[in-house]
C-alpha cells in the first residue's frame, strides 16, 4: 500500500530497467520539466494579479462609463448658466430652463469629480498606482463630498415635500426634489463603486510592485 501511493505521486520521465528515472508531480499534476516545484508558492501570489486584476479593470471602467452619462446630464443642467456667466447672449434661454438657480455644490461637482475619473481611466493602462491614488482621493473629496453637500442643504425642502406635498419646484410636472435626490442616491453609488474598485486595485498593484523589489 505504501508503495502504491508514493507512484501515485511519481512522473515517468525516461530511462529503462533499474535505470528508470522519476519526477515529484506538482501540486495540480505533473509539473514542467526543466523545474523542480520550488515555484508554486510564487505562482499562487502572482496568480492573482493575472486573475483579479482584469475583472476589477472591466468593472471599473463600467463604472466609470455610467459617470460619465450621470456627468453629461449635470452638465446639461449648468450649460445654459455657464455660457451667461462667460457673456453669451444666453438670458432667454435661462429665464426659460426648467431648473432653478444652481447650487455651489453642483460646480464642485461637475469640474471636481471628472478629474479623478480621467486619472482612474488612465492608471489602467500601465497599473499606476499614483494616479489611481489621486483617482480614490478626488472621488472622495470632490464626488463623494459635494454629494453629501448637497444631500444635506436640499434635506429641508425634502421635508417639506414629505409633509405638504407641495414641491418648490417642478419639472415638467414631477417634483424636482426627488430628481435631485435620485441624482444624489445615483452619484453615492457610482463613486461607491468606484473607490472600492480603485482601491482593490491599487492595493492589488503596490503589492505587486513591493514583491518586485
Amino acid at each position: 500500500m505504501k508503495i502504491h501511493v508514493i507512484t501515485h505521486c511519481l512522473h515517468y520521465t525516461g530511462g529503462s530497467g533499474p535505470f528508470r528515472r522519476y519526477v515529484m508531480a506538482s501540486r495540480s499534476g505533473y509539473r514542467v520539466t526543466g523545474t523542480d516545484g520550488s515555484d508554486f508558492r510564487h505562482r499562487e501570489r502572482v496568480a492573482p494579479i493575472y486573475n483579479y486584476g482584469p475583472l476589477l479593470k472591466r468593472r471599473i471602467r463600467f463604472v466609470f462609463m455610467l459617470h460619465l452619462c450621470v456627468w453629461i446630464l449635470m452638465f446639461i443642467r449648468l450649460l445654459p448658466e455657464l455660457c451667461l456667466r462667460f457673456g453669451l447672449k444666453t438670458r432667454l434661454l435661462v429665464e426659460k430652463w426648467p431648473f432653478p438657480q444652481s447650487n455651489l455644490w453642483e460646480y464642485v461637482w461637475c469640474f471636481g469629480s471628472l478629474l479623478p475619473t480621467i486619472f482612474g481611466y488612465l492608471s489602467l493602462n500601465r497599473n499606476r498606482t499614483g494616479l489611481m491614488r489621486i483617482s480614490i482621493v478626488g472621488t472622495v473629496v470632490f464626488g463623494l463630498g459635494s454629494v453629501i453637500v448637497g444631500g444635506f442643504q436640499h434635506a429641508f425642502e425634502l421635508l417639506q415635500y414629505y409633509e405638504t406635498r407641495r414641491p418648490r419646484h417642478l419639472f415638467y410636472g414631477f417634483p424636482l426634489i426627488v430628481i435631485v435626490y435620485i441624482f444624489f442616491s445615483l452619484c453615492i453609488q457610482i463613486h461607491g463603486f468606484s473607490v472600492y474598485f480603485g482601491y482593490n486595485l491599487y492595493y492589488l498593484w503596490s503589492t505587486h510592485t513591493r514583491k518586485l523589489r
